[in-house]
């Protein structure tokens, strides 16, 4: 018997091609005897090495390219034409922009899912296969600093890239100084470039991949997190959960919580706790007060309950009109009224996008 050839288009962020990683092992579950093919960003390739549904990966460099719809667009076109050619069977398109936004839910992973377009059926967690390499070097990282010596270590995802918060580092250095004061407490500044913070018992793990950081979370205590790459990462691990505090921006364009994440999928979120309105104050104590008295008991105090944010609504609104995709906008409206129920803010977003459309037409062409 042939295989049924398929391609799977989702090329960016690292955290959403993780989400992604669950539709792969949908498809292999319901094409059993398939050849499953990810075109992917070369930049989020590692989050897909070694995974046992993808057969193939198509490499596309996006470092080039200031608009990413551009080069999705490009793709989208040149895998149906592929497909027309009889090289791909199916093509199924998991990445939320332009078109798929119809599917957008207010829920990052479970919008990612719609676009499948059948049910998820397999388990929601992450795909991520580490190797021995990537397990030693985490490991190295871990002996050669001499963490072992802490009762605790935190992981800092001290520079994110999902716009969900900023951290300055005078935040990082005002915020690291008090926390390992005590000198039982280390942390670890997660980047992708340097922090400038020269602080004993503050290490520097940009020197690690996100795949290293990830093996590296294993020797972790807490995770300090702001719903980004590593984040998203660490939820991969099959032998357990480190617990986290995430640290959010309740106005965030594109609001991404993990609670809601975790809940709309229907895991458990008791190891997470979320802050939406802190300072530094209020950040410091709460981390003391997991390590003095326990995670749980911490989350009773200081966790703050996540709130749906449409922000974002009114600009999809606006999008599909300009572009005159108004069965698409039925679409995305109908659905979520659908997910969501009548809700005020929802309604009201969406309400803003079809009514203030001619005048941020007028103003978008005078900046023209």
């Amino acid at each position: 018997m042939s295989s049924t050839n398929i391609l799977l288009l989702h090329l960016f962020s690292n955290g959403d091609c993780l989400f992604a990683t669950t539709i792969a092992k949908q498809i292999k579950f319901d094409y059993p005897n398939s050849h499953l093919t990810w075109m992917i960003a070369s930049n989020c390739k590692s989050m897909i090495l070694n995974n046992p549904y993808v057969d193939e990966i198509i490499e596309v460099d996006i470092s080039v390219y200031n608009d990413k719809e551009l080069i999705f667009n490009q793709c989208l076109k040149s895998a149906q034409s592929q497909k027309e050619e009889g090289i791909y069977d199916h093509i199924f398109v998991s990445q939320i922009i332009g078109d798929t936004f119809s599917h957008y839910d207010s829920c990052v992973r479970t919008s990612i899912y719609r676009c499948y377009g059948k049910p998820i059926t397999v388990s929601p967690k992450p795909v991520l296969i580490l190797n021995d390499e990537e397990k030693d070097k985490a490991l190295n990282f871990f002996t050669s600093n001499e963490l072992h010596q802490y009762k605790n270590v935190i992981l800092f995802e001290c520079a994110p890239m999902s716009g969900q918060v900023i951290f300055t580092v005078d935040f990082i250095k005002s915020f690291a100084s008090q926390i390992v004061k005590s000198g039982d407490t280390a942390i670890i500044l997660s980047s992708a470039k340097k922090i400038p913070v020269d602080i004993n018992g503050v290490f520097d793990g940009s020197i690690l991949t996100i795949r290293e950081t990830v093996a590296l979370s294993e020797h972790c205590t807490l995770l300090l997190g702001c719903s980004s790459g590593i984040t998203w990462a660490t939820t991969s691990i099959e032998s357990r959960q480190i617990p986290m505090v995430q640290l959010l921006d309740p106005n965030a364009y594109i609001y991404n919580p993990p609670s809601i994440g975790f809940s709309k999928v229907g895991e458990s979120t008791e190891v997470i706790i979320e802050l939406y309105r802190y300072d530094l104050d209020l950040l410091i104590k709460c981390t003391k007060h997991i390590f003095e008295n326990s995670f749980q008991d911490a989350k009773k105090v200081y966790n703050q309950k996540a709130k749906s944010n449409f922000r974002i609504f009114r600009g999809i609104t606006h999008t599909f009109i300009k572009r005159k995709k108004y069965k698409l906008l039925k679409q995305f409206i109908l659905m979520n009224l659908n997910e969501n129920g009548f809700n005020l803010k929802m309604i009201k977003m969406i309400a803003i996008g079809i009514l203030f459309y001619p005048v941020q037409s007028m103003l978008n062409k005078k900046h023209d």
